[in-house]
């Protein structure tokens, strides 16, 4: 016999905003994807901006976490919830789609990194705004006992339709630059992203508030929430490990889209980077499920433990990622993406066992707003010693290497800290079911 709440999961309306957050999330990663990697580096490259600086500006994707921050203003201040929120989500997507129209300006190499930036940071500033607001109003509508399975279900969905935009935009790119025509890739890049733009904003309308209210009746002061916030210990351990695991994959992952296609590196075309990336999902798709399960019968910290691990040994055979032994690429790709099914999913969901639901939006902010800040930080460090090695002749101690190889043990480095953070802090912390 179901139970009232039981009842309430199964309701129209909770069964509609499950399904259309599983769109939105999915349009939303199509989005991510086509300003990102190979694609982003490809556009940047174009537009004669520097390897290092191309490292920077993708690691402003980390950046952005802090303006999640705003999160603790929008919680208090938003009234109609929905409306604000999809305004602010749809507007700020639109600012990928201009930046592949900036190569057609005349102006300076100067000039369109200074606009590339801004395009990246008002992009990500209301989204990040929202992410929290949006994670939260698509999540309570779904089982609490069954939040990783539906988590797993939603990443799946997203990985297996992300292939085939990526299969199929690579393939296009590569036909454009095949012809001597990269700019209409660019603009057909453009034209892809306002269309999931528009179908990411259909996917927020259907949404419905589970509690049948669209207002927002949170008043509890903001400073009375932070400080109960930083007393608790386990809130303090879940910003640790999401400042670890942020550090470790920006400031390598932020630099493997520029090694992957330029030419001295590993050489490969835009639609060879996006096959490894597709394997790579797929390979996350595989596993996905299973590991959604795991984390439901076991708990979150430990499907993030089996993520950490997997992090750890990924970035650590990277450090053989060479133009020599260009094949390790795979390897490296596989077990990121496979850590990245265990981790991504699991480092928010966590909030939820540690935190009071009330406090879970500015939860989510503060401790995102803290490692994204922190990862970018590493980005630049990153972007530094790769511009150093590459102006040693990608040299180091008389060895040929790459910056991305000195980069990947500094990131194995994190990875180990973070496996050990894990097992001998984290799993002493109480749950907020304990308590």
């Amino acid at each position: 016999m179901n139970t009232v709440a039981d009842d309430i999961y199964l309701s129209k309306e909770n069964k509609i905003t499950r399904n259309a957050y599983i769109w939105e999330c999915a349009f939303e990663y199509f989005i991510s994807l086509l300003i990102s990697d190979a694609y982003l580096s490809s556009l940047l490259s174009y537009m004669n901006i520097s390897d290092g600086m191309i490292g920077v500006i993708t690691a402003l994707i980390s950046f952005s976490f802090i303006f999640q921050l705003l999160s603790l203003v929008a919680v208090k201040k938003i009234v109609r919830v929905k409306r604000t929120v999809t305004v602010i989500h749809f507007a700020s997507q639109l600012f990928f789609t201009t930046m592949f129209f900036l190569p057609f300006l005349s102006a300076s190499t100067e000039m369109k990194t200074g606009l590339v930036i801004i395009c990246t940071v008002f992009g990500y500033l209301g989204s990040r705004m929202v992410t929290a607001l949006i994670f939260k109003w698509g999540m309570t509508s779904v089982d609490p006992h069954k939040r990783a399975s539906y988590s797993a279900t939603k990443e799946m969905v997203s990985l297996v339709s992300g292939t085939a935009v990526m299969l199929l935009s690579g393939y296009a790119v590569d036909l454009f630059a095949a012809k001597g025509n990269i700019e209409g890739g660019f603009i057909f890049l453009a034209v892809v992203i306002f269309a999931f733009n528009l179908l990411d904003l259909i996917c927020l309308l259907l949404m419905k508030n589970p509690k049948g209210n669209t207002e927002n009746t949170d008043k509890e002061p903001i400073l009375k929430v932070v400080v109960s916030l930083f007393k608790n210990k386990a809130f303090l351990s879940i910003t640790v490990i999401t400042v670890l695991y942020f550090s470790a994959m920006y400031l390598t992952n932020s630099f493997m889209g520029i090694y992957k296609i330029a030419k001295e590196d590993l050489g490969f075309t835009v639609g060879e980077a996006q096959v490894i990336n597709i394997v790579g999902m797929l390979f996350r798709f595989a596993i996905s499920k299973p590991i959604g399960r795991f984390s439901d019968k076991t708990s979150y910290s430990t499907g993030f433990l089996v993520g950490a691990v997997m992090f750890s040994v990924c970035f650590f055979l990277n450090i053989f990622t060479s133009p020599s032994a260009r094949w390790m690429i795979w390897v490296y790709t596989l077990l990121f993406n496979g850590a990245q099914a265990a981790m991504q999913q699991n480092v928010v969901n966590i909030t939820f066992d540690y935190v009071k639901e009330e406090e879970f939006v500015q939860a989510t902010s503060i401790k995102s707003a803290i490692a994204g800040g922190v990862g970018f930080l590493t980005s630049i460090l990153g972007g530094w010693i790769v511009d150093a090695v590459q102006a040693s002749g990608n040299s180091f101690m008389g060895i040929e290497v790459r910056g991305q190889q000195i980069l990947s043990a500094i990131s194995c480095i994190l990875s180990v800290m973070l496996v050990l953070f894990m097992i001998f802090v984290m799993k002493k912390q109480k749950r907020v079911d304990e308590e």
